[in-house]
């Protein structure tokens, strides 16, 4: 089994601050994300409304709630494939073995190979990523939020931009301005 998965509280381990522009006269500027005060407190439904309509707003990326441990985790699918590419890559990877097992290489298997190499990256090309996808864990408990430390190594600016929508959305937090950045 793999590593356990480490997760880092929001406004506890890292500081959500966002870049944005301001227009008239147009300038960058930061704003930080505060938890509120007196903050909502978020139930189960609270995170069913909000993912039924981010479901009716974007129907093709396939928002969901699941369970994990003692969260609640608001996320979507990562990647899409249909069945019939599924079966063709499958069908290409065993043929591309089946050449690199062969133990005299000819001419002919290794043009095969070339070709069976480019349909493959041709398939590829049909998997759709997101690459803009953050789960936000949900301690309904305690009232906390986390984020997996991966996605914030990887790509910061998305995952806080993600959690001021997020926690915005949800009443848990506001922003402040902290002027130009």
């Amino acid at each position: 089994m793999g590593m356990p998965m480490k997760l880092l509280e929001v406004f506890k381990d890292f500081e959500v601050i966002v870049d944005s522009w301001i227009y008239r006269p147009r300038y960058p500027a930061k704003y930080r994300v505060i938890p509120k005060s007196n903050p909502k407190k978020v139930t189960l439904e609270d995170l069913q409304k909000y993912v039924s309509n981010l479901q009716k707003r974007y129907p093709q990326r396939n928002f969901k709630l699941r369970k994990y441990r003692n969260f609640v985790v608001v996320s979507q699918k990562t990647t899409y494939v249909d069945e019939q590419t599924k079966k063709k890559i499958a069908t290409l990877k065993a043929r591309l073995r089946n050449i690199n097992r062969r133990l005299l290489q000819s001419v002919t298997t290794r043009y095969e190979r070339i070709i069976i190499t480019q349909q493959l990256k041709r398939l590829k090309r049909k998997v759709k990523k997101k690459k803009d996808v953050v789960p936000i864990y949900v301690d309904l408990e305690n009232q906390r939020f986390y984020v997996p430390s991966s996605y914030v190594k990887r790509n910061p600016k998305l995952v806080n931009y993600i959690c001021m929508v997020t926690l915005g959305s949800l009443g848990v937090s506001q922003s402040k301005y902290m002027g130009r950045a």
